[in-house]
């Protein structure tokens, strides 16, 4: 039979394993660490399970949540949805939508900011006279080409600090509440058929012919469908690139990094007016964004952080539900 305890103790950060569809690449990773050459400072990893059932979906939620205190997540999540929620009273389908998404998010922020604790190594290195590594600057190069900033190679090496500033301001976490009310609003609270069969959580459009999945009332001709993505990981993978990479954000970013500059952490509140591209209804749209986070008390979750459960409380959690490999979990007592 297989071990749920065997998985996690080899393989817990099963997140990272999982390809990012939105920019075609894998999964950002921190360089090595600078001052001693040893692997990523966060992985940020989540151990990924697929309920048959709504009813399923919560009661584990409910289980590996009691695990935790205030400001921790549990390091498990659904990889994808279930149909059922709006079968739910509809404070419980909140409760259950909100505590499936915001580990993804916490676990994607995690990711980046390692990526970020990298790059300020790296300028304070700058500032105090020293020396870029060839490794530093593979990395910088590396994400430079991940974030869609351009750069010459060559004048990278020969001076680090605009690439370093630039990808500065893309290199950084979205609040979780701004995230969370987003995935709501554009997922109808996780019961959208989009959200159900493809797993999209944000309204992501693609324009490339046959992918997506096409919205019931597109017009005839149009091009446009709704983009598509083998679980919620990705999703939120993407929907995160977007923001720190698509022209259209450009305000959102400014507004980070300008809150960054004056010693604050960025505000959701304030940042949701960077997304008015995000939709045609502009204003309305954000409007709503910062409905959603008021309402739900969304800003409960903004600074929570990832809390990696022991092994036998999962497989307790768990009990035989499918992990996401496919693979069945054991029952507690196996």
């Amino acid at each position: 039979m297989f071990s749920l305890r065997a998985f996690l103790k080899t393989s817990v950060a099963v997140l990272g394993l999982l390809p990012l569809l939105v920019s075609l690449s894998p999964p950002d990773r921190a360089r090595p660490d600078p001052a001693t050459g040893s692997g990523p400072a966060s992985e940020g990893g989540l151990v990924l399970f697929r309920p048959a059932s709504a009813q399923e979906l919560a009661a584990v939620l409910d289980r590996v949540w009691a695990e935790v205190g205030d400001g921790g997540v549990p390091n498990v999540a659904p990889a994808t949805l279930p149909p059922g929620l709006d079968r739910f009273p509809v404070s419980r389908r909140k409760q259950v939508f909100v505590r499936a998404v915001v580990p993804h998010v916490v676990a994607a922020n995690e990711r980046i900011r390692a990526q970020r604790d990298s790059l300020e190594a790296i300028a304070r290195n700058l500032e105090r006279g020293g020396r870029t590594s060839e490794v530093d600057l593979l990395f910088l190069l590396d994400l430079a080409r991940r974030y869609r900033v351009k750069v010459d190679p060559a004048g990278v090496r020969a001076d680090p600090r605009a690439v370093l500033d630039a990808l500065l301001k893309r290199v950084d976490v979205v609040p979780v509440p701004l995230a969370v009310a987003q995935a709501a609003l554009e997922s109808a609270w996780g019961t959208s058929r989009f959200a159900l069969e493809g797993n999209s959580l944000f309204g992501q459009w693609v324009f490339r012919g046959g992918a997506g999945m096409a919205p019931r009332d597109r017009p005839a001709g149009a091009r446009y469908a709704v983009a598509a993505f083998p679980g919620l990981a990705e999703a939120v993978d993407g929907y995160l690139r977007n923001l720190n990479t698509l022209w259209a954000y450009e305000e959102f970013r400014r507004l980070r990094a300008r809150a960054r500059a004056e010693g604050r952490r960025p505000d959701p509140r304030e940042l949701a007016w960077g997304l008015l591209p995000y939709s045609v209804r502009r204003e309305a749209y954000v409007q709503e964004v910062l409905d959603v986070m008021r309402q739900n008390r969304l800003g409960r979750y903004q600074g929570v952080r990832l809390v990696r459960l022991a092994p036998e409380r999962i497989e307790a959690a768990l009990g035989g539900i499918r992990l996401a490999s496919g693979r069945e979990a054991a029952a507690p007592d196996a």
